[in-house]
């Protein structure tokens, strides 16, 4: 019996030594800081500037993984088409749990922070309750050796009471800045 206990605990020392695969919940851990910046907007209006107000602020929330701050500027219709796997994503939280999903496999892959995500040039066109915004998504990776990615977005909001939420977003693959 004394063996056994002896074996169980050896076993226990022996796997604590590997780490634990990441679950969902390791995507919501807060990464380093990281800055958040608007680039050369194009001149719009005070509503299309509430626009691209509320792009930053969903930036700002995706990069501090608080997803549930995230989801507040989003309709709960929300619909995304996701270019790489040939499939649409509907729900707010379908699409967070999607988003939750890429950043752990992102994660996996690299291991170098994520230093900073740039809004680059966003275009906001306001008519009546409705708004379309397009950028390029700039995300600047640190470690020994910093790159850049972009993604070209468009992103499609509707004005519910005073509050834009997102209705609809499409962006491609991240591609290495050059």
């Amino acid at each position: 019996m004394k063996s056994l206990s002896l074996w169980f605990i050896a076993a226990g020392i022996a796997l604590s030594a590997f780490p634990l695969s990441k679950s969902p919940a390791a995507a919501e851990e807060k990464s380093a800081a990281c800055e958040i910046t608007c680039v050369s907007p194009f001149p719009t209006d005070a509503e299309g500037d509430r626009v691209i107000a509320v792009i930053e602020s969903i930036t700002k929330a995706l990069a501090e993984r608080k997803f549930d701050q995230m989801m507040t500027y989003m309709d709960e219709g929300c619909t995304t088409y996701d270019g790489n796997t040939k499939r649409s994503v509907v729900g707010r939280e379908a699409i967070v749990a999607d988003v939750k999903q890429k950043i752990l496999a992102e994660e996996a892959k690299s291991k170098a922070p994520i230093l900073s995500y740039s809004i680059d040039r966003p275009f906001a066109q306001v008519n009546g309750d409705t708004a379309v915004v397009c950028f390029v998504l700039v995300k600047t990776l640190g470690g020994a050796h910093p790159q850049k990615f972009e993604e070209h977005c468009t992103d499609v909001f509707v004005k519910r009471g005073q509050d834009w939420k997102k209705l609809n977003f499409r962006s491609d693959s991240w591609k290495r800045r050059k």
